[in-house]
C-alpha cells in the first residue's frame, strides 16, 4: 500500500476518533501556557500510530501527545493529530488533522484533514497537491489589493510573540482586502493553495 494512501486513511481514521467526541464533556490538560490537549488528541494520535504501524512496522512517529522518535530516523512521520484544540474544546468546528512524511530528513508527502467538512488536502513530493482526489493550483492573481490571506500569529504567551506577533503582522493585513484567522496552522496553509490568496505567519 502507498504511503499516502496509509496516510489519509489514518487521518480520516482520527477524524472519526475527534468527531465522536466534540462538543462532548472531557477534561482540558495543559501541556504549557497556551497549550491544550484533550482525549481526544491523544486517541486520535494512537488511532493515526497503528493505522500507520500495521503497514509499515519499522517507521517512527514524532507526535504532538508524546510519541518520540530518534534523531537519526530514516522514514519519520510526524503528527498534529488535532491542530486546533483550543478551538476544539471550545465548540468552535474548526481543526484539522495533519500528518506528514519525512524521508532521510526531506519531506515527501502531507495530509491534512477536516473532518468536519470532509476535506482531504494531500500532496506528494513532485506529484502535485489535490483536495479530495481533484488538483489543486496556484492562484494566479498577484494584485494583494484584490486578495485575501490567511494570517496565522504566535500564542499570546510566546516568548517570541512581542518580536513578530501582531505588530509585525499589521503592515501586511491592513494592504490585502481581506484577512482570515482560524487558529489552525496546518489547515490555514491548506486554504493558501485554493480558496486565500497567501499565508503569513509573522
Amino acid at each position: 500500500m502507498e504511503s499516502i494512501t496509509v496516510a489519509i486513511e489514518a487521518a480520516h481514521k482520527a477524524g472519526e476518533v475527534i468527531l465522536r467526541h466534540f462538543r462532548l464533556p472531557q477534561e482540558v490538560h495543559l501541556k504549557g501556557p497556551a497549550d491544550l490537549t484533550t482525549q481526544a488528541d491523544q486517541e486520535a494520535e494512537e488511532v493515526i500510530v497503528h493505522t500507520i504501524r500495521g503497514v509499515f512496522p519499522n517507521h517512527e512517529f514524532l507526535g504532538e501527545e508524546g510519541h518520540i522518535a530518534c534523531q537519526d530516523a530514516e522514514n519519520l512521520w510526524v503528527i498534529d493529530p488535532l491542530d486546533g484544540t483550543r478551538n476544539y474544546s471550545l465548540g468552535i468546528p474548526w481543526f484539522c488533522v495533519s500528518i506528514a512524511l519525512a524521508v532521510k530528513g526531506r519531506a515527501v508527502l502531507g495530509v491534512v484533514y477536516d473532518p468536519v467538512r470532509g476535506e482531504t488536502f494531500y500532496a506528494e513530493a513532485g506529484k502535485g497537491a489535490y483536495l479530495n482526489g481533484k488538483e489543486m493550483h496556484c492562484a494566479q492573481k498577484t494584485d494583494m489589493e484584490r486578495a485575501v490571506a490567511a494570517v496565522g500569529f504566535l500564542p499570546a504567551r510566546h516568548e517570541e510573540n512581542p518580536r513578530l506577533g501582531i505588530a509585525n503582522a499589521h503592515p501586511f493585513v491592513s494592504y490585502d482586502r481581506s484577512h482570515t484567522h482560524h487558529g489552525r496552522c496546518c489547515f490555514e496553509s491548506s486554504l493558501c493553495s485554493l480558496r486565500a490568496r497567501g499565508y503569513f505567519l509573522p
